[in-house]
């Protein structure tokens, strides 16, 4: 694997992490509304737990009635922080979502902004999912081929991927499916949400 790959593979990600943010800007007025009424609502049931706790230990020594409010803020912080995670999860689907459903045009703009991030040394293969083979606009191999300074070939067997494409040459494989890319920058776009939902 050379510079060209692992360069063109950042570029990409960079690109797509740029678009991801976007989109999730656009879907965070709806989501911050649902955070902060579901965080209310775990935070208003995990104090009726701590309020159970305390009650049932109040008969006890303090250091049972503090060994139960630690439990129960335990249990409280847990709650909160799956109920974020479960918000987080949706935003990212969303995002993925959003940037698979575009318009063809929009699309196909970009998956060639995409390929233009490579150039090849050699002759290579371009594999995209079923739904994509089945409207590929005309002219894309050529821009392609174009874009890469090679000969790309589109297979004709779909990939098994949700969008994006696979890039085949000189042994390598580079999967540049939107699913793949997702789960490289998974941790910084789990952050980046969490950062834009929950921050005070």
């Amino acid at each position: 694997m050379g510079s060209n790959h692992m360069s063109g593979l950042d570029k990409i990600i960079q690109d797509i992490k740029a678009q991801t943010d976007a989109k999730i800007d656009e879907l965070m007025t709806a989501a911050r509304e649902k955070a902060d009424a579901v965080i209310a609502k775990a935070q208003e049931d995990s104090d009726k737990t701590v309020k159970e706790a305390q009650t049932k230990a109040e008969r006890e020594s303090a250091q049972v009635v503090e060994r139960a409010h630690s439990s129960a803020q335990l249990k409280q912080q847990k709650m909160i922080l799956s109920k974020k995670q479960e918000l987080i999860e949706q935003v990212m689907g969303k995002a993925k979502e959003t940037i698979l459903s575009q318009s063809d045009s929009d699309y196909f703009e970009m998956i060639k902004k995409m390929v233009s991030r490579f150039k090849l040394p050699e002759p290579g293969v371009i594999s995209f999912a079923k739904r994509d083979l089945d409207r590929l606009p005309s002219g894309l191999q050529e821009s392609i081929k174009e874009a890469v300074g090679a000969d790309v070939q589109v297979s004709d067997k779909p990939a098994d991927i949700d969008g994006g494409f696979v890039l085949s040459y000189g042994g390598i494989e580079e999967n540049c499916s939107i699913d793949a890319i997702f789960r490289s920058e998974r941790e910084g776009l789990q952050d980046c949400i969490s950062d834009i939902l929950f921050k005070n």
